[in-house]
């Protein structure tokens, strides 16, 4: 794992904090499916910390970013709230959506996350409208579309492509490929390499990275981000990683084996970020428990505040005035 030049100690330690916290969050999903305190379904990201905490640490608070329907981790490591997905998640009227979003579908354009989707490789195009008004209105910024390697097949995916290569658009398409689209690994389902190689038919510059490397993901993040102003055109990166859990809460991985996933936990993006900062003597190994305490910690207080509220919803009429964009009741925020 290579440094990086311009990242101070306090925000290697930060990175370290988030993706911890983005771990725990959603090892703590599991737990609670498992005795069944959670409803419906949810897809967890843990292995794939690196991507949304990298990629997310390189936007600043005039960059917009959509993700998919395994999105707790780009909206922690956008935003930190972790009150509020941990709401959310319980449908509570303190989520950042009110408990309307769930698992899947919640937003805050606050904080200039679009929303998370649950429909596959949709939030592409919402991402290229939103390209589009940014260039239009002569903002600043760019957008970064998060999507999977099986989303990468979508018609509407290549169709935003094509357009924001038309267009000049500050577009950063960001493909996770995890190595499966469901059940379906990835090589028996892209006709070529990589994905990130179909960029070229659309004259997009494309890079192919190690998504399990935090600085990596950083590095050529920045270099995608600095490409897109400068150019005025996309971007295709392609951050090659994998997921540890099933592709959702009822999937039990009987489609591959414990030899694949093996070289795969030796990659740990967490467990390499940690020996990284400890060789460098950015922290020792008690600070490194003590960090990975604090993030669990965070969590599980998160956790016990959504479920000590979990009957407080709001009612249908408030619902239909929020999606009618007229309701003006407010709740007070969570200390």
């Amino acid at each position: 794992m290579e440094s990086i030049g311009n990242i101070t100690a306090g925000s290697e330690k930060t990175i370290l904090r988030t993706m911890l916290t983005s771990r725990a969050f959603e090892e703590e999903i599991c737990r609670l499916n498992d005795i069944h305190a959670l409803h419906g379904t949810n897809h967890v990201a843990i292995g794939q910390e690196a991507g949304h905490t990298g990629l997310c640490f390189v936007l600043n608070e005039d960059d917009w970013i959509i993700a998919t329907h395994r999105g707790h981790g780009f909206y922690l490591a956008r935003t930190g709230d972790v009150e509020g997905m941990a709401h959310e998640m319980y449908g509570t009227k303190y989520g950042m959506c009110k408990g309307l979003g769930g698992s899947m579908h919640f937003s805050d354009m606050a904080n200039h996350y679009i929303c998370s989707t649950g429909i596959v490789g949709a939030g592409v195009p919402i991402a290229l409208g939103a390209a589009m008004n940014l260039k239009y209105f002569n903002k600043k910024g760019i957008v970064a579309a998060a999507f999977g390697d099986g989303a990468s097949n979508q018609g509407m995916v290549f169709e935003s492509m094509n357009i924001a290569s038309m267009r000049g658009l500050p577009l950063l398409f960001y493909c996770e490929n995890n190595q499966y689209a469901v059940s379906s690994p990835s090589s028996r389902f892209i006709a070529n390499t990589t994905a990130a190689k179909r960029a070229e038919g659309f004259g997009i510059a494309s890079a192919v990275i190690d998504g399990n490397d935090v600085n990596e993901v950083i590095s050529a993040c920045l270099k995608a981000k600095e490409y897109i102003l400068k150019e005025q055109k996309p971007f295709y990166m392609e951050a090659v990683t994998y997921r540890y859990a099933g592709h959702s809460r009822s999937d039990r991985l009987v489609y591959r084996t414990k030899d694949e996933e093996a070289p795969w936990r030796e990659k740990d993006p967490i467990s390499l970020y940690e020996k990284y900062l400890i060789e460098r003597g950015v922290i020792d190994e008690p600070e490194a428990q003590g960090i990975r305490k604090e993030a669990f910690e965070r969590v599980h207080k998160a956790y016990l505040s959504a479920k000590a509220s979990e009957n407080e919803h709001i009612d249908y009429e408030q619902a239909v005035a929020i999606g009618e964009g007229t309701w003006e009741g407010k709740y007070e925020k969570l200390s």
